[in-house]
């Protein structure tokens, strides 16, 4: 399980299950306070082994942030929304 934190817009995405269309290599975190110290919608994926492009265990984690960095498929990737800001009223 690893997590990523994004800047979307208040309101622009509801939490639960959602299909991620994100950037073929993005970066994922083992760690939900680093995640959300890189935007306001935190994301958790289940990601499979095959699709870790690089990981801490690869020389990537001098900022210890237990940073991974995943492939994600063009038509995107499941993930849950855990946490998003409400929309601004």
């Amino acid at each position: 399980t690893l997590f990523r934190g994004m800047k979307v817009p208040p309101g622009s995405v509801d939490r639960g299950n959602t299909v991620v269309q994100d950037f073929p290599a993005s970066s994922w975190t083992m760690g939900k306070r680093v995640a959300i110290s890189f935007g306001s919608t935190m994301l958790k994926r289940e990601v499979a082994p095959e699709e870790i492009i690089a990981s801490i265990f690869s020389q990537l984690d001098e900022a210890g942030e237990g940073e991974f960095i995943v492939y994600t498929p063009e038509e995107g990737a499941e993930a849950e929304v855990m946490f998003t800001p409400p929309a601004e009223s």
